[in-house]
């Protein structure tokens, strides 16, 4: 192997170690603004209760011996930067037996305000949603059960604001393009349109949709340089930015418009 080959050789690896170490940097950050974090014990009463935060996804799991009564709770705490309806989504990852995972939500005067239960059956989860008033704290109670014992049980749940989804009140062929309009909302921070063809919605849903973001001051956009006679699906959602968090709506029912 000639001198000139080896520097090459030399160079090419150092090139791939830099790529590697950006890409491994990149999952890092990817992970670390996911906003997903971990219980931390004990969290076993109200008083020790972890405090979270809205947009989180928090990951834990619950302990109990078996034939033994409902135990093994885990507690969580908030409080509400802002006024506003809250969600909270349940998941139940792993259990041992066929029960439930549940999510109690309390205020700070114990009274209950919802709850959530999700199977290991389900894909979807449990999702509730209940009143918030900013600067007031609320708790969560998770735990497993039957209704008589309790279960050990790997759970996931997320705690979002919930934003009021908009609905299309049209969508208009133009040339080479369309015109969508909606609804407004009053405290809407933007908007997201997405469109698709329809013969690639056939085929990959909406995975090769187009997302375009729109002000918050508006209630319509014309999309144009598309393809002529062609159908496109078309949908619309809220976003808001609360506390320097966005939170976005489920996506309005699709539209089906047909360019000219």
């Amino acid at each position: 192997m000639t001198l000139r080959t080896k520097h090459i050789l030399r160079t090419l690896i150092c090139i791939l170690m830099i790529m590697v170490g950006l890409l491994t940097l990149s999952a890092y950050n990817t992970y670390a603004t996911d906003n997903a974090v971990d219980e931390i014990e004990p969290n076993n009463s109200w008083n020790e209760a972890n405090t979270i935060s809205f947009g989180t996804t928090v990951y834990g799991s619950t302990v109990a011996s078996a034939g033994q009564t409902i135990d093994g709770d885990d507690f969580f705490k908030f409080t509400a930067p802002v006024s506003g309806t809250a969600k909270v989504t349940m998941y139940a990852d792993k259990m041992d037996e066929d029960a439930f995972a549940f999510i109690y939500v309390k205020d700070d005067s114990d009274k209950e305000l919802a709850v959530a239960q999700d199977r290991l059956s389900t894909v979807a989860g449990d999702s509730v949603e209940f009143p918030v008033k900013s600067g007031k704290t609320y708790y969560l109670n998770c735990c497993a059960h039957n209704g008589l014992y309790g279960f050990s049980c790997d759970y996931h749940f997320t705690l979002n604001y919930s934003i009021g989804r908009t609905t299309i009140k049209s969508a208009a062929g133009k040339k080479n393009g369309f015109t969508v309009k909606w609804n407004k909302k009053e405290k809407a921070s933007f908007y997201e349109i997405q469109y698709v063809k329809k013969s690639v919605y056939n085929d990959y849903n909406w995975k090769k949709a187009i997302t375009i973001k729109v002000s918050r001051k508006t209630g319509s956009k014309t999309i144009k340089k598309l393809n002529k006679n062609k159908k496109y699906y078309v949908r619309v959602r809220v976003a808001r930015t609360i506390d320097g968090e966005t939170y976005y709506s489920s996506w309005s029912p699709k539209k089906v418009v047909k360019t000219k």
